[in-house]
C-alpha cells in the first residue's frame, strides 16, 4: 500500500523567507480506525 502526503503537511512557516519549508528529520506516521486503534505505522526520513 502507498500513501502520498502533501509536502505542505510536513512543512513549517519560515518568517524570514516568508514561506513554507520542509523540516528535515524522522517522522512517524500512524494509520488506523481511531486514535486508540493504530495498527499500522512507518517511520520516514526527510533530509
Amino acid at each position: 500500500m502507498n500513501l502520498t502526503i502533501d509536502p505542505l503537511y510536513l512543512s513549517i512557516f519560515n518568517e524570514s523567507k516568508d514561506g513554507f519549508e520542509m523540516a528535515g528529520g524522522d517522522y512517524k506516521i500512524w494509520a488506523g480506525a481511531s486514535s486508540r486503534n493504530l495498527p499500522l505505522s512507518e517511520t520516514v526520513k526527510i533530509d
